[in-house]
């Protein structure tokens, strides 16, 4: 997705003050991204280790998402759409926030190849969320369905209903209009799709007798199943209690509830015996797959062409891909690394520069006020500045020197700490001023003579080295991560192949979405009458 034009574009990070009247498109964009702002900080409070990742994206507006959406650079919300979230339910919308973060971490916006789209989208959000309700975290902790439990353990052991809910479930709560009959179309398809392979799967694992087992093998898994079934039953009965109830009652609440869902020992261990056979089939199907280290160079080859035609003439895209994700196999001309120590500015004169800077209409001799605040500010940090230049000068480790004085969090971690940062001619990641001082020094191990001073405060700049431009060279661990990553994706093409090849064995395959239904649980009655029912009830029947 494009970013919308900038004339458009409102910084929902920086206060709005003009002397027109606030459209309401404004104020909805302003308030969208205060919103923003108040999860990211508020989902920084219980993950820390997740800082940087957290303020990664840049926020914009934009009326075609449905709520967020990433293209990995920026974060898009609809205005209304998040204000409306955010009073329902302020806990959903950390969790969709946490949600876009964590498929950029996991670079699901660039694995996908040559995967269907629709299964690809869906799998990347089942692993998405099972990552977020294991944190266990207050501020991302929602009630899980027992049909969203079990899906995360073995999804194609599920029935149709279960399933078909389960991806209502998934489609719904990140925005989907799930009554649009288009939508309930594909969705039907994609619960379908997946039940004829596991019931192909099935097939195959009777006549390979994979679904056969030992004594000692039903024995750990009615173990298993039990102590799951007991820590549920626990947790359900803690729900339940109110200090008041009797326990005879609680009790009786506790099953009833359990039993509503068909949650049983006996279906655990049902669970348990489909994914067994499950992974002995895998097994089976794909023990023949290898990867040649032919194979790992071609495909490192074909990163690396990739890389160049992205990033060869699109340094920033180098930068920010280098930042945030994994450095590409190939590296553009012209690229520096720079470290530094950032003094900064008093909190009070940093106020008034965000106050000059914030306002939408500026003044004729903005220029003007904003060089005076800014020397007034260098005024008052000067004498720290001239005492770390004064050392830097006696030959004192700049990098001691950094952790001695630096304010900058991002010079205390890696990779900038070892590193530093990238800089370049036209550089747009970082702010003009810096990346000018960067670029004006000769060579490795020069330092600034005179600070750069930007919004921020006083920039003490160090040339640390270059980029060597050119095929990043292939090492051994790059080697076997690829040579992993074939492997599972050719292991994966061999399961699906011969899956599907059964299937196309089996003769025909007759599928009726029309009687795909959500799962039903609570009170009412289920009535299963065989003698009545007929190819139309159900849901796929296959012929052969």
């Amino acid at each position: 997705m494009t970013p919308l034009p900038k004339e458009k574009f409102i910084d929902p990070r920086k206060p709005f003050q003009s002397q027109r009247p606030e459209t309401h498109e404004e104020w909805q964009a302003r308030m969208g991204g205060e919103v923003l702002a108040v999860v990211r900080s508020g989902l920084y409070l219980d993950f820390r280790f997740l800082d940087m990742a957290l303020s990664a994206l840049t926020p914009a507006p934009d009326e075609r998402c449905r709520v967020l959406a990433t293209d990995g650079q920026m974060l898009y919300y609809q205005p209304t759409r998040l204000l409306q979230l955010y009073q329902q339910n302020p806990k959903y919308l950390n969790r969709l926030y946490m949600h876009v973060i964590f498929h950029c971490v996991f670079r699901h916006l660039w694995l996908k190849g040559r995967r269907e789209p629709q299964l690809w989208h869906l799998a990347c959000d089942i692993a998405v969320e099972n990552v977020i309700d294991n944190l266990n975290r207050a501020s991302v902790k929602r009630p899980l369905t027992y049909v969203r439990q079990n899906a995360y353990q073995q999804i194609t052991a599920e029935e149709t209903a279960d399933l078909y809910s389960y991806v209502l479930e998934m489609y719904s709560y990140y925005g989907y209009d799930t009554t649009d009959s288009e939508t309930v179309a594909q969705l039907k398809d994609i619960t379908l799709d997946a039940m004829v392979s596991a019931k192909a799967q099935e097939i195959m694992e009777a006549e390979m007798g994979l679904d056969q087992f030992t004594d000692e093998e039903l024995a750990q898994f009615q173990s298993d199943a039990q102590a799951t079934y007991d820590e549920t039953y626990q947790s359900v009965y803690e729900g339940f209690d109110d200090g008041e109830t009797s326990e005879d009652d609680l009790k009786a609440q506790t099953e009833a509830e359990l039993n509503k869902y068909g949650y049983t020992v006996e279906a655990l261990v049902e669970q348990a015996k489909a994914e067994a056979a499950y992974n002995k089939l895998y097994e089976a199907l794909t023990k023949d797959v290898t990867v040649t280290d032919d194979d790992v160079k071609e495909e490192y080859a074909a990163t690396v062409a990739s890389d160049k035609e992205a990033y060869e003439n699109d340094l920033d895209g180098y930068s920010l891909q280098s930042m945030y994700g994994e450095r590409p196999a190939y590296t553009p001309e012209g690229i520096r690394t720079v470290k530094h120590i950032l003094v900064k500015f008093t909190d009070e004169d940093s106020q008034k520069i965000s106050e000059l800077e914030a306002l939408s209409e500026k003044p004729d001799d903005y220029d003007e006020q904003y060089q005076a605040l800014i020397d007034a500010a260098y005024a008052n940090i000067k004498d720290k500045v001239d005492e770390i230049m004064a050392k830097i000068d006696a030959g004192e480790d700049f990098d001691a020197l950094v952790e001695e004085y630096g304010e900058d969090p991002g010079m205390q971690s890696e990779p900038y700490k070892s590193e530093g940062y990238m800089v370049y001619e036209g550089c747009t990641n970082l702010m003009t001023e810096f990346v000018n001082s960067g670029m004006a020094l000769e060579k490795a191990g020069d330092v600034t003579k005179e600070p750069a001073l930007t919004s921020y405060g006083a920039h003490i700049i160090m040339y640390y080295s270059d980029l060597t431009p050119g095929e990043v060279e292939l090492t051994d661990d790059k080697a076997e991560e690829i040579r992993e990553s074939l492997l599972e994706e050719k292991q994966s093409e061999a399961f699906d192949d011969a899956v599907n090849a059964r299937i196309a064995e089996l003769g025909e395959v007759v599928c009726y979405p029309e009687n795909v239904v959500e799962a039903s649980y609570g009170d009412e009655e289920v009535v299963d009458d065989a003698a009545d029912a007929d190819a139309e009830a159900d849901t796929l029947v296959v012929e052969g």
